[in-house]
């Protein structure tokens, strides 16, 4: 199927990998040829300006996927810090097609088709799938990979969207890249831990972008919506222990206070 969504950049030249060494929250050293990750780009305060799919065709030339509301931000920023490097940046045209089947990611440049596979991520929840909901944004659902839009620019630190349990995506053994000290203190000190929820609802209209959990009559704020597709809510929130994740959220909906269903 056709991402429409998504749009392609390409990142060239020989301070390539060193270049996103030293600004993305995976380790591109340790990235071999022709394989992928997720990754994050972070601003000084450890927040993210863009989360997306990098993709290793050699040490001199990488691509990025990223959401289409995203695109210009994520390129903006990258290109900031390159000032000092040797590295070229092209914006691809080209549409972009996700195989299911064997979960790759095909597109053209020059018209040579590259072929990647997608990291090898577990399956954590079981999606039912609708006319509502196309196969690539099922296929991140199951995998509680986060679909970060425009919205979460400069919102949120890579753990509170369970980053540092997506595979390869944050490294913490690496050295210094932008916001490094901020997301090593959240994982070393921090007294709040955050996890990135999954939730199942009737598609009723949400009036706040928010998750609370009940005491007595009163709801109280734990997190806020991240996306809402189809009849997902994925939401980051705020716990105390592991048991957290399987209380009962809800949202403030046009009638009422309106319980999730966890998943």
């Amino acid at each position: 199927m056709i991402l429409q969504d998504y749009r392609l950049f390409n990142i060239a030249g020989e301070d390539a990998t060193i270049f996103l060494q030293g600004q993305l929250t995976a380790d591109t050293k340790n990235l071999l040829d022709n394989t992928t990750v997720y990754t994050s780009h972070l601003n000084a305060s450890g927040k993210l300006e863009s989360f997306f799919l990098l993709m290793r065709e050699t040490a001199t030339s990488y691509y990025g996927m990223v959401h289409q509301s995203v695109y210009q931000n994520c390129l903006k920023n990258l290109q900031k810090y390159a000032i000092f490097s040797t590295v070229t940046f092209q914006e691809l045209t080209d549409l972009v097609d996700f195989n299911q089947l064997d979960t790759s990611i095909t597109f053209l440049k020059n018209d040579i088709s590259l072929h990647f596979i997608l990291p090898i991520l577990p399956v954590i929840h079981t999606i039912q799938q609708n006319e509502c909901l196309d196969d690539y944004s099922a296929y991140c659902l199951a995998r509680n990979i986060p679909l970060f839009t425009e919205q979460s620019i400069n919102t949120y630190i890579p753990q509170q969207l369970s980053l540092d349990e997506l595979g390869n995506s944050v490294s913490f053994t690496k050295g210094c890249y932008l916001g490094q000290e901020i997301v090593a203190r959240a994982k070393y000190r921090g007294n709040t831990a955050f996890a990135l929820l999954l939730f199942k609802f009737d598609g009723r209209q949400i009036l706040q972008n928010e998750v609370s959990t009940q005491l007595g009559n009163e709801f109280r704020k734990k997190g806020e919506i991240i996306t809402v597709i189809g009849n997902y809510i994925q939401a980051t929130v705020t716990i105390k222990n592991p048991t957290d994740k399987e209380k009962a959220y809800y949202i403030n909906s046009d009638s009422a206070s309106y319980q999730l269903e966890n998943i």
